[in-house]
């Protein structure tokens, strides 16, 4: 039976909503400002209706701000994605990376045809000779040395679904060998894309079974089914060895008060939820003991007591093991079903059992486990659209005889009077404009709080005041109260959006929303802003919004991968000129503002350099930009020049140019159009051949190029190298004269107790090495340069170790020429080959040659101090001031 609907006499908790609080402080303050003018409070009063008129449009508006917050959001047309815009969904936000044992099981059990996985460290071990402080692949044979054995490396083992009775009988022993190899692979390729920074896989491999054999005498009750008791025997025997892992509904989880978050938590799987009490269930015994199956059996309904129980190995007839068996090492305990020799009596006489009836039983028993489920998002529902925008004007609220509403004055009224009727429209208008454009900005919340933008979006002009126009429907007569009222795009009051907007202040109150929506991801831009006013004043606030819109854009997946490594084992991506990053490298790329986090060249900016012959028949060289999409010229250079690298440097000026908005001039045209130039000290250095009819255009032009350039032709970026992914394959070696002993095949070792070189006595084992270059506008700066080495090392995993390199352009790119062609070899999969063990020799030999380069420093006296001060670490040595 439904609750009846009833309405509280209790006055509403919200102000804006308590019609008789209004009307009250509405009198007290007429009674406050114009008590000696007006005395009459009676509601006969047109002032006191008015009043009344006003607190009840209030109470509306309150009505409608109290709404649920999903239905404010929601929109007439395409609900589901505007709601979608605004928040991401638990299976967005709230799964993460692989990070536990327990994480990466579940992500190979998810796979179908994987029945369980188990995960330990690997065993790879160097030895470090105390002759020659060097690493070697084994033991030197006339010096001492220490093993060193490093660590992030794992081995897989994994146990896959039984085959079915169909594929016994009917697949060869190569097909089954194929089946297996298909799902390892797949395992392979889930840990590459899961991988996390500074692991390593060693090697997937089957679980090796140790199979058992159960003897045993059970008697069961004289009603009791003996193959139904066979089978729940088998079925419990086998749990216990190795149990089925059941995969869970949504409804199911919720249904068993898991909360949302642990719902989620760990690697989005697509097969159904798996909480770790299924994982606990199911680790590897060392050891079987008659007394767990005894327990087992008694449990089991029609089982009256168990007369004798053995235990054995299944390839050793003639052992016995009354009480507890050992299990090898890393070995899966199996039941032999063929061999299992269980006997059934109902009080002394024995019962013949058949056994494929409950063979088949138990079959259906393990299907009805083994059941695939989908995994599922959870479903917030959508709000209902209730356009809280519209709004009807106060006069069609007020009595006809006020003479302002749709019905009007009568025809015999006098122009006094028709005068009158029309000032109190304009003073009704007044308040009409503050309340719809109150509503107005009430259903525009959504854009206000939304946390997805469109790649347009980005960079597009913010607002964050909005209006309405007052329909001419709803206010009869409002064409007589506004000068060349059919003149207005947007009629109301004149110039309505530039008044509004000369009130809104953009961008200082996006950054404000969008601090508000980091904050409750626990994220902050603070930092990062003060080091972009420090260097750009107010116009890092512009630069500092698309940085922030980029960091939620893309949140779902810089929160989730923070911690993961590259995919280097998947053919299908590429390692060069992509995305396929560390999530670290991407994570940090947004927060200090890099839009281009794609792994690729980063010494050499790409150039669009043309030949044209000119009339005096000699070459010369322009540069120009174009768009790939539109093909459109988005810039060209201004000058002439006789030779290639003259241009090649004046490219190169002015892409460093157009990536900073305060180097556009802006000019208009003798006709009134308007068109830009990129300038530097006065001096035009490109231009756009390009005229557009309004500012606003050219504005949009203008912010669509410096996007464009930070995008495809910027300078910032950074590299990172994963120390683990350096060593080399130790068998590969050894079967190379002298190449186990070659130090150039190793890391550089640090044998001493104080080293600031950078090396490690393992220099391997969760260590990076982060490659920065050291000439860009913004990392020339030292308070810069210590903001990113802090970020870096806050950034970083904790239990991984940055080494922070500063390079210039030529060393730069001798490192990214290195580091590409092991990259794509490792890929490949030819690091055992002679180029591949030369590509590693050349990375090694660069990583550790190279040194950072910091900004040059003057001495000066104390009564005329450098701009550029030394100091000790960050800067080098330059010259006194002359």
């Amino acid at each position: 039976m439904s609750n009846p609907v009833t309405i509280s006499p209790r006055p509403p908790v919200i102000k804006s909503m308590n019609y008789e609080l209004l009307r009250t402080q509405g009198l007290q303050y007429i009674e406050k400002v114009a008590s000696q003018l007006w005395t009459d409070y009676n509601v006969h009063d047109p002032g006191i209706t008015l009043l009344e008129l006003l607190c009840y449009a209030i109470t509306d508006l309150g009505y409608r701000t109290a709404m649920p917050v999903k239905d404010l959001l929601a929109t007439k047309t395409d609900n589901k994605l505007t709601f979608q815009q605004q928040f991401y969904s638990a299976a967005q936000i709230l799964p993460n990376r692989p990070v536990t044992v327990n994480d990466y099981r579940k992500l190979f059990i998810d796979i179908p045809g994987i029945k369980n996985a188990w995960i330990r460290k690997a065993v790879y071990t160097l030895f470090l000779d105390a002759r020659t402080k060097t690493l070697v692949a084994t033991p030197p044979l006339a010096n001492s040395y220490t093993p060193i054995a490093l660590n992030g490396i794992y081995d897989v083992f994994l146990e896959l679904d039984a085959l079915t009775p169909e594929e016994e009988e009917n697949l060869t022993p190569g097909q089954i060998k194929a089946k297996q190899d298909a799902l390892i692979l797949l395992a392979r390729e889930a840990y590459h894309r899961n991988r996390n920074l500074c692991e390593d896989l060693g090697s997937i491999t089957l679980i090796p079974e140790q199979r058992i054999q159960v003897c045993a005498d059970i008697e069961i009750k004289a009603e009791a089914n003996p193959e139904e008791v066979m089978a729940e025997v088998l079925f419990g025997i086998q749990q216990y060895l190795s149990p089925l892992i059941r995969q869970y509904t949504l409804a199911e989880m919720l249904e068993q008060q898991y909360p949302m978050d642990e719902i989620f938590e760990g690697p989005y799987l697509t097969n159904g939820f798996l909480p770790d009490k299924e994982l606990e269930r199911s680790v590897l015994r060392t050891h079987i003991y008659s007394s767990d199956i005894i327990g087992i059996v008694m449990d089991i309904p029609g089982v009256v007591s168990v007369k004798e129980i053995l235990l054995n190995y299944c390839d050793m007839p003639n052992g016995r093991h009354e009480w507890c068996l050992p299990v090898a090492a890393w070995h899966k305990p199996t039941l032999c079903l063929d061999k299992a020799a269980i006997h059934f009596f109902k009080d002394v006489i024995p019962v013949t059992v058949k056994k494929d009836v409950a063979l088949d039983l138990l079959n259906e028993k393990i299907n009805v486990v083994n059941q695939l489920v989908k995994s599922s998002d959870y479903d917030y529902g959508l709000g209902r659209y209730m356009d809280v925008a519209d709004y009807t004007p106060l006069l069609n609220q007020l009595p006809v005889t006020y003479g302002v509403g749709p019905f009007g004055l009568p025809a015999q009224a006098s122009e006094e009077r028709r005068a009158q009727a029309k000032q109190l429209k304009g003073y009704l208008l007044f308040f009409d404009q503050i309340l719809a454009n109150y509503l107005a900005q009430l259903s525009n919340v959504r854009s206000l709080f939304r946390v997805q933008f469109s790649e347009a979006e980005l960079a597009e002009d913010p607002h964050t005041y909005f209006f309405q126009k007052i329909k001419t429907g709803g206010f009869p007569g409002i064409q007589d109260l506004i000068k060349e009222y059919a003149s207005f795009e947007l009629p109301g009051v004149n110039h309505l959006p530039e008044l509004i907007n000369s009130y809104d202040r953009p961008v200082e109150r996006s950054n404000r929303f969008l601090d508000h929506l980091l904050s409750r991801f626990a994220e902050r831009f603070s930092d990062y802003v003060m080091q972009l006013y420090s260097l750009y004043g107010q116009k890092a606030a512009e630069d500092v919004l698309i940085d922030k819109k980029a960091f939620l854009n893309e949140y779902p997946a810089i929160s989730r991968d923070r911690s993961a490594g590259f995919d280097y084992f998947n053919h299908d991506v590429a390692v060069w000129d992509t995305d396929n990053v560390s999530g670290m490298e991407h994570r940090i790329a947004r927060l200090i503002g890099i839009p281009n986090y794609n792994r690729r060249v980063i010494s050499v900016i790409k150039y669009e350099i043309y030949q044209e012959l000119d009339t005096d028949g000699k070459d010369e060289f322009r540069f120009r930009l174009i768009d790939p999409v539109t093909n459109k010229i988005l810039l060209s250079s201004s000058h002439k020049y006789s030779v290639r690298a003259d241009c090649e440097i004046a490219f190169k000026t002015a892409m460093r140019l157009c990536a900073d908005g305060s180097n556009y001039s802006a000019k208009l045209t003798s006709d009134g159009k308007h068109y830009f130039n990129v300038t530097e000290d006065g001096n035009v250095i490109a231009r756009r051949i390009e005229y557009f009819e309004t500012e606003e255009q050219m504005d949009n032009a203008i912010d669509f190029l410096i996007a464009f350039v930070k995008k495809n032709y910027s300078d910032e970026g950074f590299f990172v190298v994963e120390h683990i992914l350096l060593r080399p394959d130790i068998t590969y070696l050894k079967s190379l004269p002298g190449e186990a002993l070659n130090p150039d095949n190793f890391l550089p070792v640090c044998a001493d107790k104080d080293c600031d070189d950078g090396c490690a006595l393992d220099p391997y084992s969760f260590r990076i090495t982060v490659i920065m270059p050291a000439n860009t506008a913004r990392f020339r700066e030292t308070g810069f340069r210590e903001y990113i080495e802090k970020l870096i090392r806050m950034e970083t995993p904790a239990h991984v170790q940055p080494k922070i390199c500063w390079l210039n352009d030529t060393e730069l790119g001798l490192f990214e020429g290195a580091f590409r062609t092991w990259l794509e070899l490792k890929q490949q999969e030819e690091m055992n080959s002679p180029e591949g063990l030369a590509a590693l020799q050349e990375l090694i030999k660069i990583l550790y040659q190279v040194k950072s380069i910091y900004p040059v420093g003057e001495l000066s006296d104390c009564a005329s101090p450098s701009p550029t001060p030394i100091l000790l670490g960050r800067t080098n040595l330059g010259n006194q001031n002359a």
